[in-house]
């Protein structure tokens, strides 16, 4: 019996995932072709949903602590200095804004599409998702770059020590964890 309901939740879990797959709004912002204007509330959004993601690192698509670094220690504060250094040049800033929103739907994406290349029993459904995840993964990586290169040589090396890191180099909230060496 507990096995049936065991199976069940299981199932319920990967039917409300892969329904609610891609729910972070980055298929709006994906095509460069669309020409509209993305608003401070938009980005505000975007922010307050993926911050509250770091409450659930527990859930097999959860952020991972390394996730939760580079946003926390580079990206927000990288977001931050670009608007305000081009906050006078519209076309720059609204194309930094939706990188950034981007950048946070491509990572609960990624994680959650991960999830389902290992979970589904369809051997085609997983390595579709197995797929979207790395494009998702790809793209986060992209913007982290381009984030990095935009504020200079100190903020890519830190980037790429960071990247070099094991992850589990990171506790679930996001931080280093201590070692001899640091």
């Amino acid at each position: 019996m507990e096995i049936i309901i065991g199976a069940i939740i299981v199932s319920y879990t990967l039917y409300i995932i892969s329904k609610n797959k891609n729910n972070h709004g980055t298929e709006k912002y994906i095509d460069e072709k669309l020409d509209y204007k993305i608003s401070e509330e938009d980005v505000i959004k975007a922010q307050i949903h993926f911050e509250e993601q770091f409450e659930y690192t527990y859930c097999p698509d959860g952020l991972s602590g390394s996730q939760i670094y580079l946003y926390k220690e580079m990206m927000l504060p990288w977001y931050n200095e670009l608007i305000s250094e081009y906050r006078y040049d519209e076309d720059k800033k609204n194309k930094i804004m939706k990188d950034f929103v981007l950048y946070t739907g491509s990572i609960l994406d990624g994680n959650t599409e991960s999830y389902l290349s290992l979970e589904l029993e369809d051997l085609e459904e997983r390595e579709n998702y197995s797929k979207e995840a790395r494009e998702s993964f790809v793209i986060a990586e992209t913007i982290e770059t381009a984030f990095a290169k935009m504020i200079g040589e100190k903020a890519e090396k830190k980037l790429n020590k960071t990247r070099s890191n094991s992850p589990w180099g990171f506790t679930e909230k996001g931080e280093l964890k201590k070692t001899k060496d640091r």
